[in-house]
């Protein structure tokens, strides 16, 4: 056999074991149930997605914890709007020539104000949901309040 045949027999047999090796990774996470756990296998979009903290809660919870932080949401969104013509503004002001630091400054100021009727707006909401719900109840809302992205900064106690 030729030196070349030999190398390419080789290179041949040592691809083959890994490849042997990762066929037999995957089909040991199959058996341990790894891929099951992870929701990797599964077929529906109902059993891969996590459950939403909030179907935890009773009917009559859920009602009002939807009818309470919708108008907080929504105005969140409006208040949103707000703010990106606000650092717009902010940027115009910041090229313009000559630079005027108190028109600056003062816009700034806003975009802060802004951001802090948000938070105090959304925190208002949570608080008055979680004064009508039991310790078990304010745990899932806990749950919701971490997962729509809001900061334990902004739920804090009146």
């Amino acid at each position: 056999m030729s030196k070349h045949l030999k190398t390419l027999c080789m290179v041949s047999i040592a691809l083959n074991a890994m490849l042997f090796g990762i066929v037999l990774g995957e089909v040991s996470y199959y058996f341990t149930g790894y891929y099951i756990t992870q929701g990797i296998l599964h077929s529906g979009p109902e059993i891969c997605a996590p459950k939403s903290p909030e179907t935890l809660l009773p009917d009559a919870k859920r009602t009002l914890l939807n009818s309470t932080l919708t108008p907080a949401f929504e105005q969140t969104q409006k208040l949103r709007v707000q703010i990106d013509a606000a650092k717009r503004e902010a940027l115009r002001i910041l090229q313009a020539e000559p630079f005027d630091e108190k028109a600056y400054r003062a816009q700034i100021q806003h975009i802060l104000d802004l951001h802090a009727k948000n938070k105090h707006d959304v925190t208002d909401a949570v608080v008055k949901v979680a004064k009508q719900f039991t310790p078990k109840e304010r745990a899932i809302l806990a749950d919701i309040v971490m997962a729509s992205g809001t900061t334990g900064q902004t739920v804090r106690a009146k």
